[in-house]
């Protein structure tokens, strides 16, 4: 298995030096299909990267999504994902599961509270646009409990307030 690997290192850097990227893009697509979970995760990164360096978004989005199966949580995939839904407004719903999802993976890890509130900022700021100022609220509520500096309890108040919901804000202070 070891020698295995290596062959497959090898035939990547060869790839990588010579071929172009949409060659290397069905290469490390059929070799991340050929390898099972944790062993592909490196390939369909890459595999990402080149997808999206040819601007091929239906590619990227899938490596990301194959990623997820793989690795739950990703947090490079899920903004991936959430990058290119975020410029498909028609895919709004799509992108709010996204970031809601990744938000509450990161939220179960130990030391991801950064990428928790990224994500979770995120989502609120998306819900606004969407006319959403119920769940809006309850995701900035959340980023103020997570990380409560001035700003978070700021815009978290403001959005309880935007719904009316004059007595949750004051708990929240």
């Amino acid at each position: 298995a070891h020698a295995d690997v290596a062959v497959r290192a090898n035939a990547r850097r060869a790839f990588a030096q010579r071929g172009t990227p949409d060659e290397r893009a069905r290469f490390l697509a059929r070799l991340a299909r050929r390898l099972p979970g944790d062993e592909g995760v490196d390939v369909v990164q890459e595999l990402i990267d080149v997808r999206l360096s040819v601007d091929d978004r239906l590619g990227a989005e899938a490596a990301a999504k194959d990623l997820l199966q793989r690795r739950p949580g990703d947090g490079r995939a899920t903004r991936v994902i959430a990058d290119l839904l975020d410029d498909e407004p028609h895919r709004t719903d799509e992108l709010i599961e996204v970031l809601r999802v990744g938000a509450q993976q990161a939220l179960s890890w130990f030391g991801k509270t950064g990428e928790a509130r990224t994500l979770l900022e995120r989502l609120a700021t998306v819900q606004q646009r969407a006319g959403r100022s119920e769940d809006a609220a309850d995701a900035w509520v959340q980023v103020a409990r997570l990380v409560p500096d001035e700003r978070n309890l700021e815009r978290a108040m403001q959005a309880l307030d935007d719904v009316k919901r004059y007595k949750e804000a004051l708990a929240l202070l």
